[in-house]
């Protein structure tokens, strides 16, 4: 067992500006982990596509440590994944870097990756010192990528009936007759009643596209107090251009409250409480 005082583990996403804080207790004066992911959530990914990430750290331990790069999914890792490998850091501070994957090979063609695990332990492995988790959104399949995903107004936010959240994102398909795309707002796991959004035309190749949703009015099944509509996903509903067959679809989480009142982009969930809840 390794003794010592608690240490703290700084998590950095860049692709959200999110921090992340965790504790672990260790013998070493100080281990510091600034971790970004190279690539923005929410994303769809073809299996076997990489998604970079780089770190800093420091250590005193003598023989120095080693990290590991876990993938995670609903707090599991999948059946087959593939990274880098672990990281061999000797006495001091630096930085590392890594990668990780569903590969073609994985049983299941689609696959969710929800979280990135790094894994530190001493040099042989022998006693582990401390864990990262921090969340991601990588949604892995066979046809296509999704990607530089954006909201406008950023979420969680504050919209009347009718004001539209825009969307852009960058699109590349090996399917020959095109894909379409279509975002759709989600309540409680199914389609937000009286919503209206962008439609779609069959995107061949590579590009960008804009696309839009809003909620008209509060339909009395998800009217929260005072008439208030929250969405709390983005459902990208992906089919081949020439028969309109599922490709794959994901929901990405979002926070959206809609109501006949005056707009408010809201940057925290003490506002959001304080306001809805």
């Amino acid at each position: 067992m390794i003794t010592g005082r608690s240490r703290l583990l700084r998590v950095a996403l860049g692709a959200v500006g999110l921090l992340v804080t965790t504790l672990a207790t260790t013998s070493a004066d100080d281990e510091v982990f600034d971790l970004i992911v190279e690539m923005s959530s929410p994303a769809a990914l073809r299996l076997g596509t990489n998604v970079a990430f780089t770190y800093s750290y420091e250590t005193d331990l003598p023989d120095g440590i080693r990290v590991y790069t876990h993938t995670l999914s609903g707090g599991s890792q999948p059946p087959v994944t593939g990274s880098g490998g672990a990281n061999t850091h000797p006495q001091g501070s630096g930085t590392g870097a890594g990668f990780f994957t569903i590969p073609e090979v994985s049983p299941d063609p689609e696959v969710l990756v929800d979280a990135l695990r790094l894994l530190v332990t001493n040099h042989d492995s022998s006693v582990t010192l401390c864990q990262v988790i921090t969340p991601v959104f990588f949604h892995f399949n066979e046809h296509l990528d999704l990607t530089n995903i954006t909201f406008d107004p950023e979420s969680p936010a504050a919209l009347v009936y009718g004001e539209r959240v825009n969307l852009t994102y960058d699109y590349d398909s090996d399917v020959p007759e095109g894909i379409r795309i279509f975002p759709r707002p989600v309540t409680n796991g199914s389609l937000t009643p009286n919503y209206a959004a962008s439609g779609s035309a069959a995107y061949v190749g590579s590009g960008s596209i804009d696309a839009f949703f809003t909620i008209t009015g509060p339909p009395t099944q998800t009217a929260r107090r005072g008439g208030t509509v929250e969405v709390d996903h983005v459902r990208f509903i992906l089919q081949r251009g020439g028969t309109n067959e599922s490709l794959t679809t994901f929901d990405a989480p979002v926070t959206y409250f809609f109501d006949a009142g005056t707009p408010i982009v809201m940057r925290s969930w003490g506002e959001i409480k304080s306001a809805y809840r």
